[in-house]
């Protein structure tokens, strides 16, 4: 009896916390399962980019972060390398200027690199940090911000090639979880772009 009261106490417990991360994880929503096409309304996806990001790194370069479920894009990203470290850099978002200051970041994150208080940085700066590179084209145990709300989650990105059918693009797989509760988390699969098309994000 006391064994089966655990167990729908900690059935409950696990319910509550994946509400809380569904309700979390609004900006970076991802589809009921990873395998469904990239839509991007705004975006013409099934157009092939000719000029490629030339890195060091195929998870380098200019990719969109699209809500899955409605294909409108969220925000333009860069990712970069940066001593042995990836990071993330949004060049433009939906409902965002150069003038806007992500006021509703926290004053401080863990391990975060940059000096000053993240809540008084411009909302076009990086906010994806630490990864480290497992593989080509694999980083793990990184962090991003959502400038929004101000949020924090543990991230992983994966690089994946275009096949040339249901993809016409590479794109890369970004898994973001709940800080100590890795097994709750969402993939998102943000479809490469041109530096001019992660820049006009509006």
């Amino acid at each position: 009896m006391k064994h089966t009261k655990k167990i729908i106490l900690l059935g409950s417990l696990a319910f509550c916390v994946s509400v809380f991360a569904a309700e979390k994880y609004n900006y970076y929503e991802s589809a009921p399962d990873e395998d469904v096409p990239l839509d991007n309304r705004e975006f013409d996806i099934d157009t092939e980019i000719t000029e490629d990001y030339i890195g060091s790194d195929p998870a380098e370069g200019y990719w969109i972060a699209t809500n899955q479920r409605t294909g409108q894009p969220l925000a333009g990203w860069y990712m970069y390398i940066k001593d042995g470290v990836l990071y993330g850099e949004i060049l433009s978002a939906t409902g965002a200027t150069s003038e806007t200051i992500a006021k509703k970041a926290r004053k401080s994150y863990p391990q975060f690199p940059f000096e000053g208080k993240p809540n008084a940085r411009p909302y076009f700066t990086t906010w994806m940090y630490g990864l480290k590179r497992k593989n080509n084209g694999k980083w793990v145990r990184g962090y991003i911000i959502n400038p929004d709300d101000g949020a924090c989650f543990r991230c992983n990105i994966t690089y994946c090639k275009a096949d040339g059918k249901k993809y016409k693009r590479d794109y890369l797989k970004m898994r973001g979880s709940l800080r100590g509760l890795t097994f709750l988390g969402l993939t998102q699969k943000w479809p490469a772009a041109t530096f001019e098309e992660a820049s006009s994000i509006k």
